[in-house]
């Protein structure tokens, strides 16, 4: 093969700003696109002439929308051709969906594995990447009156949604020999472990045991904090997020590639 990397890092997300005309305040949404939707009307009993919540700053619209994090090597996924098979193991007894796709739900979260990609993009040439993206989501959208969080509207829990994928590039399949982590230690190789699928397989299945094992986040936002209050537990919130994302991409990384034949990267890590 071409080259003997195969990372895995996952694609984080990017923001991107739309202006509105609603002077209420706008909830802000995740991963990659950053849009502020308008609160309703005046619940009964509330002034009509009373302000709601102006305008969060553009900056801090983008800052709420972006994660953090480890970077795909491509920087943004290639387009792929979709194949049949999953890298990632799933049980049998969980009917795909009609695109090929398997949906599962983990500690309540819905968790998407697609089927394998594949590219032409010579910048993944010889590599194959495995990814965790989470979709946008919704901060629970608030009602203000003087200056002061007093009433929720709908629904109140921020709802999460993950997609796994592997996508393979040129000169590599998923029976391409596995050149460091998984698929090089002492009991994978006596097992027969040794493909480059088993490989990525194994950074699906520790995303879906992260996702078990360590809760998502806690929104702190609740009826009775300040404006100011409110924008800064939105702001911690999606800080956490962005922690999450990358502690996930570590754990995979720790776990996948710096065992066996440790990747290059790993090596590097440890030495400084």
């Amino acid at each position: 093969m071409a080259k003997r990397s195969f990372t895995k890092k996952s694609q984080m997300l990017r923001a991107r700003r739309k202006r509105s005309r609603q002077r209420n305040l706008e909830q802000p949404e995740s991963q990659g696109v950053s849009q502020w939707r308008g609160l309703a009307a005046s619940q009964p009993g509330f002034s009509t002439r009373t302000p709601m919540l102006s305008r969060i700053s553009p900056d801090l619209i983008a800052s709420l929308g972006r994660v953090q994090g480890n970077h795909h090597v491509l920087g943004v996924l290639p387009t792929v051709q979709r194949e049949k098979e999953i890298s990632t193991p799933v049980d049998k007894k969980i009917k795909p969906n009609k695109d090929g796709s398997v949906t599962m739900d983990v500690n309540g979260t819905s968790v998407m594995i697609r089927p394998d990609g594949r590219t032409g993009n010579k910048a993944m040439t010889g590599k194959a990447e495995t990814s965790i993206h989470i979709a946008h989501y919704k901060f629970p959208n608030a009602l203000t009156q003087k200056g002061k969080v007093v009433a929720f509207k709908g629904n109140i829990t921020i709802t999460h949604n993950f997609t796994i994928r592997t996508i393979y590039g040129p000169k590599v399949t998923a029976q391409s020999k596995s050149a460091y982590g998984r698929g090089t230690t002492k009991e994978d190789i006596a097992a027969g472990h040794t493909s480059l699928g088993f490989h990525e397989g194994n950074h699906g299945l520790d995303f879906i045991a992260y996702l078990k094992n360590n809760p998502l986040p806690k929104f702190e936002g609740m009826v009775g904090m300040s404006v100011k209050e409110y924008k800064a537990a939105m702001a911690a919130y999606s800080a956490a997020m962005n922690s999450y994302m990358i502690a996930i991409d570590n754990a995979s990384e720790q776990k996948t590639d710096c065992v066996g034949e440790k990747a290059h990267f790993c090596i590097t890590k440890s030495t400084e």
